[in-house]
């Protein structure tokens, strides 16, 4: 159920210095990005939250861990069904300059012996085997979750001088205008690739109430793999600031996953991810990104 507020509030003055444009044409600027060799496959270890992303800029950070990986089955195929979690911490809080604006982030799948390669990756003779074969992503949440619509009365004062005809004093005349606004938290997840090797999601604050992302979104994959090979995972994330500087995650290693007893039967099918994930209850709360509460 989505939830509608009127707010009236008098526009903040913003001063744009164009630093969204320079980041576009320049991420080495302003990217936590190495560009030495990458470190080689880490093993999944299943007894801790493994870091697998962090990056920061300004005292603006962020991080992902594996909250956890489960070995099963689905659609009576080998699978595993992963959590991710994602921390953003904008330096000064949610509503400063620094403040998350949109964030996106994109689960890679591969076999262990395929070569990590973020740019591109040619054809093979052979694709459609290898189609076959390769990890591939069944399921993700969340799929796509609308938080709260927010409505905004923005009042502009607008003002003019009127010039007579004949001789005389000049008048100034003036009017109050009112324009309505609306925004909503928006996430958006999509499989990625040709066959589906990859999930992507992507995050924008409600621009209404300018409360920033959600700083701490759970995301759930659930891919198919050959079970005594196994496979990997690369994980990239990018967020922009509300001033336009990008925060991207370091170059890491890609994170291996194997069965450890090919035993593993839990059936993933029926696997309620909203719960497990908790999202849609956390954006959708009182106190979730845009709730209700006016921007300042």
């Amino acid at each position: 159920m989505e939830r509608t507020s009127n707010v009236v509030y008098e526009p903040d003055l913003e001063i744009d210095l164009g630093l969204e444009l320079e980041t576009a044409g320049n991420d080495e600027l302003f990217s936590f990005h190495s560009k030495e060799e990458v470190e080689p496959d880490k093993k999944y270890r299943p007894s801790e939250q493994q870091l697998i992303q962090e990056g920061k800029l300004g005292g603006s950070d962020l991080s992902a861990r594996i909250k956890k990986a489960t070995f099963g089955s689905f659609n009576g195929q080998p699978a595993c069904l992963i959590l991710i979690r994602v921390d953003f911490c904008p330096k000064g809080g949610s509503r400063s300059w620094f403040r998350f604006r949109s964030a996106t982030i994109q689960a890679d799948f591969s076999d262990l012996d395929a070569v990590d390669n973020e740019e591109t990756s040619e054809a093979s003779e052979e694709e459609d085997e290898e189609e076959s074969a390769c990890p591939l992503v069944l399921r993700l949440y969340p799929e796509l979750i609308r938080g709260h619509v927010q409505t905004a009365a923005n009042k502009y004062n607008i003002k003019g001088y009127v010039e007579p005809a004949g001789v005389g004093a000049g008048a100034e005349i003036g009017a109050e205008k009112t324009f309505l606004s609306e925004g909503l938290h928006l996430v958006h997840g999509r499989l990625v690739g040709d066959p589906e090797t990859g999930a992507k999601w992507s995050m924008t604050e409600n621009e209404v109430s300018r409360s920033g992302i959600y700083e701490q979104p759970i995301f759930a994959v659930i891919v198919r793999h050959e079970p005594e090979k196994g496979f990997a995972m690369k994980l990239r994330i990018k967020a922009i600031t509300y001033g336009g500087l990008a925060v991207k995650g370091q170059k890491k290693p890609r994170i291996t996953f194997k069965r450890r007893s090919l035993s593993d039967t839990e059936v993933l099918d029926n696997v309620d991810l909203e719960e497990l994930t908790e999202m849609r209850a956390k954006l959708l709360g009182k106190e979730g990104p845009g709730g209700g509460r006016p921007a300042t």
